[in-house]
């Protein structure tokens, strides 16, 4: 989902387990007061916040988890290319193929926003999937920051947004076309490799 630009709603990231609670809807005092509520907890009791925190939550107005569209042995493949290269290849395969039309919409989408994006953030993406689970959360958030930074300095944001917002809709002219032309000096420069972030 991280590589093709699948878009989650709520319910959704429920399912997946990334979130705990999906609000049905605006909880009394807005999100302002629902931040702040949390907030409180989390700076007045912090020992006790995570248990208080979740008792407050499951009394709020809730949605259940819904399931995703279901994931076609196609779009498997694309999702589980063990390196960036054959995840750019075989999702040009597969938006090339009868297979294409067979899957989700969201999915087809989803495909296509990968091959219009930034091979560089392909490349970005896996790393971060494949070396991610090993850091603490401290060290998650720190290597995040570092990769924005980076990104903006070496990486293709200002291309994006000049195609997508100031010329509306022209065709982004990426530093690289696929993913095997990036030098891996470039990408470990971006990655924080050789600084010992990751």
């Amino acid at each position: 989902m991280a590589f093709c630009g699948y878009r989650l709603n709520g319910p959704q990231a429920l399912a997946l387990g990334l979130a705990s609670h999906c609000l049905s809807s605006i909880p009394k005092g807005g999100w302002p007061g629902l931040l702040n509520t949390l907030d409180e907890m989390l700076v007045s009791r912090p020992g006790q916040s995570d248990a208080e925190i979740a008792r407050f939550l499951d009394a709020q107005p809730s949605i259940t988890s819904q399931r995703l569209p279901k994931i076609s042995g196609a779009l498997q493949a694309v999702l589980l290319a063990p390196t960036p290269t054959e995840v750019w290849e075989r999702a040009c395969e597969l938006k090339n193929s009868s297979e294409f039309k067979k899957i989700d919409a969201s999915f087809q989408a989803a495909i296509d926003t990968l091959l219009a994006g930034s091979p560089i953030s392909v490349a970005v993406i896996a790393e971060q999937l494949a070396r991610g689970g090993r850091l603490s959360r401290s060290q998650a958030f720190e290597w995040e920051y570092h990769l924005s930074l980076a990104c903006l300095r070496e990486g293709d944001f200002f291309e994006g947004v000049r195609s997508r917002l100031i010329t509306k809709g022209s065709t982004p002219q990426w530093k690289f076309s696929h993913p095997s032309q990036i030098p891996h000096a470039t990408l470990n420069s971006i990655l924080g490799t050789k600084s010992g972030i990751v």
